[in-house]
């Protein structure tokens, strides 16, 4: 029983969590109904790091994060399934008979 609640919970968990990543990306769709056009010309010099040379413009930055990230919720997960599978059950049955003789 205790597994089925634990299984039920993280199949809500997970639910949970794809559809407010799912929320997230509507909302951040850019084909939205309703546009605004707004044009705002600037020009600066600044002296700094190249942009395309920060750390957030990396993809090998995020693969490795990602990477990182899914193996710690493997072993957060993994560990807690291996909590359930400690425990023993066991059951004694005790019958007697009683016979009567006519």
């Amino acid at each position: 029983m205790r597994n089925t609640i634990t299984s039920i919970r993280q199949k809500l968990f997970m639910l949970s969590l794809c559809i407010v990543a799912t929320a997230n990306a509507f909302a951040q769709d850019s084909s939205s109904q309703s546009s605004t056009t707004v044009n705002h010309s600037t020009t600066s010099t600044t002296s700094g790091p190249d942009a395309s040379a920060m750390w957030y413009n990396n993809h090998t930055l995020w693969i490795v994060g990602g990477i990182v990230l899914v193996l710690i919720l493997i072993v957060a997960f993994g560990s807690m399934g291996s909590n359930n599978s400690k425990s023993t059950v066991s059951r004694t049955t005790t019958t007697t008979t009683q016979i009567k003789e006519d």
